[in-house]
């Protein structure tokens, strides 16, 4: 997998070598790709509408506030909050993104889980991350980083939901089978992600006490997605 040369010398996340770690290497250009989106590309990569498995979830699961992370502008889900009077908050860290839209002053500017204070929130009926959220946390320190997070903030939120691909046409991923994930560029305009393997799922899942609660498959045109929704399990 070829990466362009890379904007820092150590990665944010671990502080390794960007280029002696492809991992860091690939998260850096990940950064660097939704640094430089215009909220017009954004747009365009996200979509303007939400699929029917999203909107299947929201109605099932957001009975209260709700958290996104990674909400950009809240152009694909402020319909259906406002439709249902919900209250809802994010955080993202594109900051031209955030201020190109409404809802702002409902956003912190950040990376999550880093920048993200769970005491500031009432609880939370649903957090909810789709469109390859997971998939950015490429950095295994980051992947460590992103989890323990999701665990805090499990504790004050009934139920998280995400999504990640699981099958690529002509990619030798085998989601169920294979020891651990893979660092693809599913989609010729989109940046290299990670794409965790069944078994690597199962393993966050047991050391972060969550239990699944349901999973939605989604066939989209160049891949296959699953969504899953899993709540925190006290010890």
């Amino acid at each position: 997998m070829f990466f362009p040369p890379t904007r820092l010398k150590r990665c944010p996340y671990c502080n390794e070598n960007l280029k002696k770690n492809i991992y860091c290497r690939a998260q850096d250009e990940y950064d660097g790709f939704g640094e430089n989106l215009s909220p017009m590309e954004y747009r365009n990569i996200c979509g303007e509408e939400l699929r029917e498995t999203e909107r299947k979830i929201l109605e099932n699961y957001a009975d209260g506030s709700v958290f996104e992370i990674g909400c950009g502008q809240f152009h694909r889900t402020e319909q259906f909050y406002l439709e249902k009077n919900i209250q809802f908050y994010g955080i993202d860290p594109l900051i031209q993104i955030v201020h190109g839209g409404k809802y702002a002053d409902r956003t912190l500017i950040g990376i999550f889980p880093k920048d993200f204070i769970p005491e500031n929130y009432n609880y939370l009926s649903l957090t909810h991350f789709f469109g390859g959220i997971l998939n950015g946390a490429i950095c295994k320190g980051f992947q460590d980083q992103f989890w323990m997070g999701l665990e805090l903030l499990g504790q004050n939120c009934k139920s998280i939901a995400f999504d990640s691909l699981i099958h690529f046409p002509e990619v030798n991923f085998d989601y169920v089978k294979d020891e651990q994930g893979q660092i693809i560029q599913a989609f010729h305009t989109a940046p290299p992600q990670y794409f965790p393997s069944e078994k690597e799922l199962q393993k966050r899942f047991k050391d972060h006490n969550f239990q699944v609660i349901e999973t939605i498959d989604d066939a989209m045109p160049m891949a296959h997605r699953r969504i899953f929704i899993i709540q925190y399990q006290l010890k």
